[in-house]
């Protein structure tokens, strides 16, 4: 059996919406990593950006390291429930 290694080219990003009020804010950060590496899609790669994008609302904290950071160039938090991206029809989903 050979080893599958995705193309770049062939990778197709998805954004969800997760809403975060009433959810403990550690658990779901963990749930959004996963979703952010790709770690939930069965072609992950580590030294791929295989992941998707991911849009939390109704909550306003970050982490402020480095990994943060990078995790953040797929990650929009807002406190509210309203977000500008409507045009790259997000799904919903229950984390």
């Amino acid at each position: 059996m050979k080893t599958y290694i995705p193309k770049v080219d062939s990778l197709q990003k998805r954004w969800y919406v997760v809403d975060a009020s009433g959810k403990t804010l550690g658990r779901l950060a963990t749930q959004i990593a996963k979703i952010i590496r790709g770690k939930n899609k069965p072609i992950y790669t580590p030294h791929l950006d295989t992941g998707d994008y991911v849009i939390v609302v109704n909550r306003g904290m970050l982490p402020k390291n480095r990994l943060g950071r990078k995790l953040a160039r797929h990650l929009f938090v807002y406190t509210g429930k309203k977000h500008p991206h409507q045009a790259q029809k997000p799904e919903k989903i229950d984390i």
